[in-house]
């Protein structure tokens, strides 16, 4: 494997991850704690699973449609470049499930202060230490087995498996399936 079929799938990975978790925190943050629009959505006749679910979905789109750009980009610039087929249909569950991770978040915070701990306590180790850029092997022993608790590392990992086309562990949908239901559960 080259270095740009390592990077590649990192970094799509990563873009994904974030766009979907920034734009999550971001808009639950305001629509909370400054405008206090979450209050009225809470209060239409719809079940808070279809409100979880709505801005769930919302994250994942956006992301879905980030990573689409990502590849494009990797493809026009990167000479010869080959993407396979099926990174387009894994996009969606990783797109959904870091939109999950988005919306946990994003309830979680009750300040600014919040938000930058959690930027710079949570999301900005995890983008760099969870595979996307080096590979989990070089960290030291109990870093690359505590980077698996994070949702990034498996993410990058399986985009990684289908873009070297290599069978994909159904360990991995096993995992994101886990995450989506650990978050949906936190958060109703």
């Amino acid at each position: 494997m080259s270095h740009l079929e390592f990077l590649v799938p990192g970094v799509v990975a990563l873009a994904v991850f974030n766009n979907a978790v920034s734009f999550l925190i971001i808009r639950l943050f305001y629509s909370r704690l400054h405008l206090q629009t979450f209050e009225s959505y809470r209060l239409t006749p719809i079940s808070a699973f279809s409100l979880w679910w709505g801005f769930v979905l919302t994250g994942a789109l956006r992301s879905f449609f980030t990573g689409l750009v990502v590849l494009f980009l990797s493809w026009v610039v990167v000479p010869g470049l080959r993407i396979p087929g099926e990174i387009f249909l894994w996009l969606v569950p990783v797109a959904v499930t870091c939109g999950a991770f988005g919306v946990f978040l994003g309830l979680c915070l009750r300040s600014f202060d919040d938000q930058a701990l959690i930027s710079e306590f949570l999301l900005i180790p995890m983008s760099f230490l969870s595979g996307t850029f080096v590979p989990l092997d070089c960290l030291p022993f109990w870093l690359g087995k505590l980077m698996w608790l994070f949702p990034l590392a498996p993410i990058a990992q399986l985009l990684r498996q289908v873009f070297c086309r290599q069978p994909v562990p159904v360990s991995f949908l096993a995992l994101l399936l886990l995450w989506l239901a650990f978050f949906a559960y936190l958060d109703l």
